[in-house]
Formats: structure tokens, C-alpha cells, sequence
């Protein structure tokens, strides 16, 4: 009898890295496609990561680059009345929690999931620590749909995700409205 096991899905920050050094971690991991969750992939920052030269690179090295911002990038506005006020010190995330509940994000995260459970797959933002980005809250939904969630540290460890103290399931929703003393993210 076979156990089925919920797909993997890794998360990392390219920062300021060298591109090469990111293919070849990505490439120990036996991650086959990256998914760059960047609302815009071009960064004036590290000019490395635009997205055509990132996709070249990628290709050189067999991996497949697919570009999803339209659909997980992290600059979204808040909603009057959010259901998130745990989040209401960063406009940023209560925004992108707003966004989640959305039936094109939802739609998107299925497709996501989709993904994962044919090509190891990595998705990647700017911040180095992910609790300083949108991936924290995209990952806390991916936990909530069964999923593991690894985070690739800077060092390259690899940190499993743990849903953020904030959040709460709600039917098929993540909310956010558990008052922590963490500092608000992103």
C-alpha cells in the first residue's frame, strides 16, 4: 500500500546573491521549477534577478522559470473593514491577507498546488528571511491546504513552516486576527 505524502513546496529570498550560487542550492535540492512570486521581476537592487536574464540562466542550468506576481505578488491594498487586524500595523500584509481570500488567488493556489505535485518547486521573493515577506502568508495558507512548507535560509538550512501565531483557520481561510507580540511583518 502506497502512503500518500502532501507535496513540498520550498520558499527563498534572493536578496543580493549571486544568481549562479541560488541555481546551484536550488539544484542540490533536486528543485526542477522556480516560481517567482515578485509583483514585478526586475530588481534595480540585484539587476541579476530581472526576469529575462533570470529565465536564461535558469534554462542554461534545466530549470523552469514561470513568473506568477499577477497572481502572488506581495503589493496588494488593504480592504476597508479587513478581517485581518492582527495585521493592521503592516498595510502591505493585511492586504495580501485580504487578497487570499479571493477567488482568483484561491484559484491560483490550486494551481500552485498543482504544480508541487508534479515538479519540485521553489517559490521566490526578495527578503532573505521569509518572515519579512508575503511568503509567510502565502505559506501559512499552503500549510492550512496540506502542504509542507520549507524555507531555504540564506545559510541554506532549511526551516519547515510553522503557522504564524496570528493566524487561525476559519473554514477554508486564513485569518489573522490572534493579537501577538511579534513585530508585524512585511
Amino acid at each position: 500500500m502506497t502512503i500518500w505524502q502532501p507535496p513540498t513546496i520550498w520558499t527563498i529570498g534572493h536578496d543580493d546573491q549571486d544568481v549562479d550560487a541560488l541555481c546551484e542550492s536550488l539544484l542540490r535540492m533536486d528543485i526542477s521549477t522556480l516560481v517567482d512570486i515578485r509583483t514585478h521581476p526586475h530588481s534595480k537592487r540585484s539587476p541579476q534577478f530581472d526576469e529575462p536574464k533570470l529565465r536564461r540562466v535558469l534554462g542554461d542550468k534545466g530549470l523552469n522559470y514561470h513568473w506568477a506576481g499577477k497572481a502572488f505578488g506581495g503589493w496588494r491594498p488593504a480592504v476597508l473593514n479587513s478581517k485581518h487586524p492582527a495585521l493592521a500595523n503592516s498595510a502591505t500584509a493585511q492586504g495580501f491577507a485580504d487578497y487570499m481570500g479571493t477567488a482568483f488567488f484561491q484559484k491560483s493556489a490550486t494551481q500552485l498546488i498543482q504544480l508541487a505535485r508534479k515538479s519540485n518547486t521553489v517559490l521566490m521573493g526578495v527578503e532573505k528571511d521569509y518572515r519579512q515577506c508575503h511568503r509567510r502568508l502565502l505559506s501559512d495558507y499552503l500549510v492550512l491546504a496540506g502542504l509542507e512548507i520549507l524555507h531555504v535560509t540564506d545559510t541554506g538550512a532549511l526551516v519547515a513552516h510553522a503557522l504564524s501565531p496570528e493566524a487561525r483557520r476559519e473554514s477554508s481561510e486564513v485569518v489573522y486576527d490572534r493579537r501577538t507580540d511579534a513585530p508585524p511583518a512585511i
